[in-house]
């Protein structure tokens, strides 16, 4: 007998908070490691601001990948829709931190989240 997961229409609920704590978590954790390897190599010099926001957007993209991944995968339907969530989710995350980073870095986010979500959710239903 197969287990049902919680879902709100063709929305799987277990499959979202996956995707999203991974793209939550993840960058959280590797921006971390960057940044404390760079203030080891480079210390307080003008590049560190230039390195810290650049991996900041990259791993961003990354895990909004992942994250896309890991819900379209976990529901095993309408991936586009569950990684698409997960992006709309990263967005959300964004206007409550938004004081914390770069307007542009920001700008860059609220375009590339949702589409970087359904292309882990595509990836996901490429693999089936």
């Amino acid at each position: 007998m197969e287990k049902k997961m919680l879902s709100i229409g063709k929305v799987k609920i277990k499959a979202i908070i996956f995707g999203w704590l991974i793209n939550l978590i993840g960058p959280i954790l590797v921006n971390f490691i960057i940044g404390l390897i760079c203030g080891i190599a480079f210390g307080r010099s003008p590049q560190m601001g230039i390195i810290q926001n650049t991996s900041t957007l990259i791993v961003g993209l990354v895990f909004g990948i992942v994250g896309g991944y890991v819900a379209g995968r976990t529901a095993k339907e309408s991936e586009l829709l569950h990684g698409g969530i997960v992006g709309a989710l990263n967005i959300v995350m964004d206007f409550l931190s938004y004081s914390l980073v770069p307007g542009w870095l920001y700008f860059i986010n609220l375009l590339v989240a949702i589409p970087a979500g359904m292309a882990g959710g595509y990836i996901a239903m490429k693999k089936h």
